[in-house]
């Protein structure tokens, strides 16, 4: 699992790196300081997850997550003091599938970037009740609404399988044991099914499906 960590901080950058290289599954391929930095450098390393401070020093935290999301195939995980704000949600919209406390203890923060390393996503438990109330409290930044007749129709019975597995919070690891077929295969109806559905993330399909029932086509 390679990571590249990303923060403004040289002193707690440095700290991030030698947590993450304290887990044997973790390889730390690298550090940036600044946003346009950790996107050439990931391209270069190919990075599984992105590590990536909400203050780093950008205009536009969504932006750069956007362009990580463009031009690599990293997950990005939102390390923030802040609570949840309108940039948090702003990140979680662009692209990113992890939210995590910075005052968050070394374990778990290994767990987090494993867990997203893996395909999952993850968000702070601790945050969890915040993030759902200024996710409602500011609908414009909620992804686009998904219903039953939209995924009827636009989906194949698979990837509606697939997506209820998605929004349980399986890995496509998980997914793929439990289908019996590669995770090769599961990472390509996961990909399939967010640009039908005109979705982004596993987080946001995750949560634009979350009141939906998901069942294929008589």
């Amino acid at each position: 699992m390679r990571v590249l960590v990303l923060h403004g901080e040289s002193l707690v950058r440095t700290g991030l790196v030698h947590i993450l290289r304290g887990c044997p599954e973790l390889d730390v391929v690298g550090e940036a300081a600044e946003a346009v930095q950790a996107v050439q450098l990931a391209r270069i390393l190919c990075p599984d997850v992105i590590v990536m401070d909400s203050g780093v020093r950008v205009s536009d935290n969504a932006r750069v997550i956007g362009a990580i999301r463009r031009q690599t195939q990293a997950d990005v995980l939102v390390m923030t003091t802040q609570g949840v704000d309108r940039d948090v949600l702003r990140a979680l919209s662009a692209g990113a599938v992890g939210y995590l406390l910075s005052e968050s203890s070394a374990t778990e923060l290994v767990n987090a970037v494993r867990l997203i390393a893996q395909g999952q996503g993850f968000i702070d438990p601790a945050a969890v009740r915040r993030l759902a109330g200024a996710v409602a409290d500011r609908t414009e930044l909620l992804p686009a609404e998904v219903d039953e007749e939209q995924i009827r129709s636009r989906l194949t019975s698979r990837e509606i399988e697939v997506l209820g597995y998605v929004r349980s919070g399986l890995s496509n690891l998980q997914i793929a044991n439990r289908l019996d077929v590669s995770e090769n295969t599961i990472k390509t109806h996961v990909s399939r099914t967010l640009t039908k559905l005109g979705l982004r993330s596993r987080v946001e399909a995750a949560l634009a499906v979350r009141d939906v029932q998901l069942r294929a086509a008589s």
